[in-house]
């Protein structure tokens, strides 16, 4: 292997590893570090993809910086959302401090095993490792002082707010730790608990779209004629709303929301509607689930509701084993080619609509070419539709949705 000076060898190390593989793998070993001792990042879908970001934004920031004369540190962005994130769900600081812990913990398995990494070596292995592990540590502690001012500041100004109060009272009757009853709980929300209402996720896609979350959960209250409503920051990009729904129809009228949100960078997640204190906490853990997956799946748009995708989320409670099922159901056709990805959403649709005719319709061809496309599925599947068309439409949409 070639050994070069250091100056060289660090310009040869920023190159490879601002590629977008190198990044990846680092964004993967990093997080996975800091998610798999921390179940608050871990089990929150939010949360885990703004820690996630914040990874791959401050590694190369500073990748950017590694060969100028000092560190020339700036808290990225997402990284002070993240600080400002924890302060706003109530965690205590020690969360924070964990993740930057853990974080370090990572780097420097990451550094050591770096300087023996690629076709050319430094000259001087100690001399760069000490320059790596000096210029990170500076980093870190940079950003970790930082971070704790802006989590400190923020935990003071949400102490100030009403909003903290709301967000108790729901976080305990979430937690099953409330001590009211559905009457009490709603006179402490200012919200009834005892008739039909909904829960929604307001969630909103960049930083600059925060400030619109609570204009849209107004709009959607209008949208749907609630009677009352409950709306708490629990921090980061998230608004939790709750909607007192009346006798009719809601889902369409929160279907036709799908263009303003869109435009807004905004999107939604539902629970089914539900009362009572059990309706309140159920129809939110629903949203949830739904918004995990919305998280997941490239295929669903702004609004995702969890009655709409309740069979994929239970296939999705575990990934592995439904993959293997969807490869089982699918054979062939599980493949990324344009034919299998044409024959599958042909099956979709046929299987969905129940007739040819109404399939030719859907996808706009004659119904001649629907039943050749059929054979051709059955070919590969080598078997007839028939028997298994409910599993095989459960496989067929999993794969559209979250493995496509």
């Amino acid at each position: 292997m070639e050994t070069v000076e250091l100056d060289r060898w660090l310009a040869l190390f920023v190159r490879d590893r601002l590629r977008p593989a190198d990044v990846d793998d680092w964004v993967e070993h990093i997080g996975s570090v800091i998610l798999a001792s921390s179940p608050v990042a871990r089990d929150d879908a939010a949360l885990t993809a703004l820690v996630t970001t914040s990874v791959r934004a401050q590694w190369t920031a500073f990748l950017a910086q590694l060969q100028e004369p000092r560190n020339r540190f700036v808290l990225v962005q997402p990284a002070a959302e993240v600080a400002v994130d924890l302060a706003r769900r109530g965690e205590p600081l020690p969360v924070l401090l964990r993740i930057y812990r853990d974080a370090q913990r990572a780097v420097w398995e990451y550094v050591g095993a770096a300087i023996g990494a690629g076709p050319v070596a430094p000259r001087d292995p100690a001399a760069a490792l000490l320059y790596l592990w000096s210029r990170a540590s500076a980093w870190l502690d940079a950003a970790i002082e930082e971070s704790i001012e802006l989590f400190t500041e923020e935990q003071e100004r949400i102490r100030q707010g009403s909003n903290a109060r709301l967000l108790q009272v729901v976080r305990d009757l979430l937690d099953g730790t409330s001590p009211y009853d559905a009457r009490a709980a709603g006179v402490q929300l200012g919200f009834g608990l005892d008739g039909r209402h909904v829960a929604l996720l307001l969630h909103a896609d960049e930083p600059n779209a925060v400030a619109d979350l609570t204009a849209a959960a107004d709009r959607l209250a209008r949208r749907l004629r609630s009677r009352s409503t409950l709306v708490v920051n629990p921090g980061g990009r998230d608004l939790w709303c709750w909607f007192a729904l009346g006798e009719g129809a809601w889902t369409e009228t929160l279907d036709g929301a799908r263009g303003a949100l869109t435009k807004a960078g905004l999107t939604v997640a539902a629970g089914a509607p539900g009362s009572g204190i059990d309706g309140f906490v159920r129809s939110h853990r629903e949203a949830h689930e739904a918004q995990r997956l919305m998280f997941r799946s490239a295929a669903l748009g702004p609004v995702t509701r969890y009655d709409d995708v309740e069979a994929l989320v239970l296939v999705g409670t575990a990934p592995a084993a439904a993959e293997r099922f969807v490869v089982r159901r699918l054979g062939d056709l599980a493949g990324t080619d344009e034919t299998s990805t044409r024959l599958r959403a042909t099956l979709e649709v046929l299987l969905r609509t129940g007739s040819v005719d109404a399939a030719a319709r859907e996808l706009v061809v004659h119904r001649n070419t629907v039943r050749y496309r059929v054979a051709q599925a059955e070919e590969r599947l080598g078997r007839a539709l028939d028997g298994d068309t409910a599993e095989l439409a459960l496989a067929l949409r999993y794969f559209s949705t979250v493995l496509a």
